[in-house]
């Protein structure tokens, strides 16, 4: 008996897409497949979605994250099914431990072809785990009025998921029989009038709710900062950034005396004002000095979004005598476990709260105590300056360099392990959006993580991702995807042969040059790549240029933030000199900071 055709499956994507959309989806990233054949199709088909084709599912997914870490919208990740999805799960993890919005759909293969042998099948109703936030099972399509119904609400529903009540990644699992192209049909299908009329009404609208701080909270922490001598904020990365974010900190701490620690991915570092705040960013190197720490103690910190990256600082706030309080949108942003207290709520809301309860009010803190902090903060950078742009490259120049190059409302991508912490020795003053995977800090993807925010940027502002041999290593699918861009990406590679974050550790320390197990230290720790980045450049179609000095970094950089498309800049510097020029840096702090 032969079953009548049906043009189900591609009508039943459609209006999956359709309700994402109308539920607010407007980018979708597809890796290519069989299984998804339907839903790539529709996703193809829509004029209300921008799909982007991503080959490798591992830099895909990444791409997404830098979609939204720059939007604060998920982006959809489609695959088709077996083990593309599983190439999802490092940014996923990344995606969930940093409360950015991911949508993923894997598309799979009917019942029936579970559990005896066929091809391209596995268990995907769980393929994450705990790492989403919700799960959902699309089904096979069917022609039932309760079925299609359902298709819209899973969409909205799983797209809202992403937002709230805690943001991060959602997986949809999308079942296809075949024929999975579109099928031709002489007549409407006896399910095609009622599908229409869904598909007009749209899917259901929701509303995200929005965190208002606790009145209680609020006043608590007004009553601490009017009574501190010693006040300190402390803001560590954030998704928050510029406007009316900055100002209402800004405008805080001033009024109640705190000077401003702001590390470069807090969204309140590279500003254009502080806004008569007190902003003292090079307070890491002065805080690796345990007799300044024990002599400058605050007496009540707020620490703000996520905890730093600076060891040095987390020790400094989290002194015995030290109240600290944490202001977060979400989690529970205290690793050390001695908060005294946690208030929920964007930093924006939080500061502008606290400033209207505090009114005209009297404010304790002392004068001297900012004036010490700028003081100690002045040190750090006239030490850094004096050991940068010598005559030939090193690390923080290429950091200060990087910075001096972008135009304000650049976007600038700071990679884990090193990059991030020289950026923290880079003068900080040019308003800057500063991305960082400080989820799960993993140093992956940066490259498609950088190219999804290209996406999304304004094409006139560049787009720059600072990272070093290893991470770059990790992510030459990264360089694959990021062809045909519109705008310039700088791709800021350091060079300076293997992991030499390493060398920074006791185990490091322990394997000095020439010594007994530095062989292995070198081949099991440093990893040298050995990579020609210029072959590997050449091979995706990219602009590549190696330098060795600063002016030639500086010329290269002046080209490639004027430069629409991706441009390799190879940064070569001396593989030992980074934790010798840090030492210095940090001594010349230290004899400032104790004449």
């Amino acid at each position: 008996m032969t079953s009548t055709p049906s043009d189900l499956h591609s009508a039943w994507a459609r209006w999956f897409i359709s309700a994402l959309a109308d539920s607010g989806l407007r980018d979708v990233i597809i890796s290519p497949g069989s299984r998804s054949t339907p839903l790539a199709l529709a996703a193809a088909g829509s004029p209300r979605v921008r799909c982007l084709p991503v080959v490798d599912e591992r830099a895909a997914a990444f791409v997404a994250l830098g979609q939204a870490r720059l939007t604060g919208r998920a982006s959809m990740l489609l695959c088709t099914s077996g083990t593309a999805g599983a190439h999802y799960l490092p940014a996923l993890i990344e995606a969930a431990q940093a409360f950015v919005p991911v949508l993923v759909v894997t598309t799979d293969r009917p019942w029936e072809a579970y559990d005896c042998a066929s091809p391209q099948t596995i268990d995907q109703t769980d393929l994450f785990g705990r790492v989403v936030r919700h799960r959902a099972e699309l089904g096979l399509p069917d022609a039932s009025p309760e079925a299609l119904a359902a298709v819209g609400r899973i969409a909205a529903q799983a797209l809202a998921l992403t937002r709230a009540p805690a943001p991060g990644p959602v997986h949809v699992n999308a079942r296809f029989r075949k024929p999975l192209e579109p099928v031709a049909v002489s007549a409407p299908e006896p399910w095609s009038a009622g599908l229409a009329r869904l598909v007009a009404l749209g899917a259901p609208r929701t509303f995200t709710p929005e965190c208002i701080p606790s009145a209680e909270g609020v006043a608590a922490l007004t009553d601490r900062l009017a009574h501190a001598r010693r006040p300190l904020f402390v803001c560590g990365p954030t998704l928050t950034w510029g406007g009316a974010a900055s100002e209402a900190l800004f405008a805080l701490a001033a009024a109640v005396g705190a000077p401003v620690v702001a590390e470069s991915s807090s969204g309140y570092r590279h500003v254009e004002s502080s806004g008569g705040a007190v902003v003292v960013p090079g307070l890491d190197l002065a805080a690796r000095s345990e007799r300044w720490r024990a002599a400058h103690p605050p007496d009540v910190v707020v620490a703000w979004s996520l905890p730093p990256t600076s060891p040095a600082l987390t020790a400094w706030i989290t002194q015995p005598e030290v109240e600290r309080w944490v202001v977060a949108p979400q989690g529970w942003s205290d690793p050390t476990g001695d908060a005294r207290a946690l208030l929920w709520g964007e930093p924006e809301a939080v500061a502008h709260a606290v400033l209207l309860s505090l009114g005209a009010r009297p404010v304790a803190s002392d004068p001297a105590w900012s004036a010490a902090l700028a003081k100690a903060d002045a040190a750090a950078w006239s030490a850094v300056r004096a050991e940068t742009f010598g005559d030939g490259l090193d690390e923080l120049t290429v950091a200060q360099a990087l910075v001096d190059a972008l135009p304000a409302g650049s976007c600038l991508v700071a990679g884990n392990s090193m990059p991030v912490r020289d950026l923290e020795l880079a003068s900080p003053w040019r308003a800057l959006r500063v991305l960082h995977q400080r989820g799960g800090s993993g140093i992956d993807g940066l490259v498609a993580g950088a190219v999804g925010a290209r996406t999304k940027h304004p094409p006139a502002e560049p787009v720059a991702v600072l990272l070093g041999d290893v991470s770059a290593a990790h992510d030459l699918g990264g360089l694959a995807a990021a062809q045909g861009l519109d705008g310039a990406l700088v791709v800021l590679l350091v060079q300076n042969e293997g992991g030499r974050i390493f060398a920074e550790l006791p185990l490091g320390r322990a394997a000095p040059p020439g010594s007994a197990g530095a062989g292995v230290f070198a081949r099991f720790f440093l990893t040298p790549q050995g990579i020609r980045w210029a072959e590997a450049s050449a091979a995706f179609g990219h602009r590549y240029a190696r330098v060795d000095t600063p002016a030639a970094l500086s010329a290269a950089l002046d080209e490639a933030v004027e430069t629409s498309g991706v441009t390799v800049i190879e940064a070569v510097v001396p593989p030992e000199d980074a934790g010798a020029r840090r030492q210095r840096v940090r001594a010349r702090v230290e004899r400032e900071l104790t004449a």
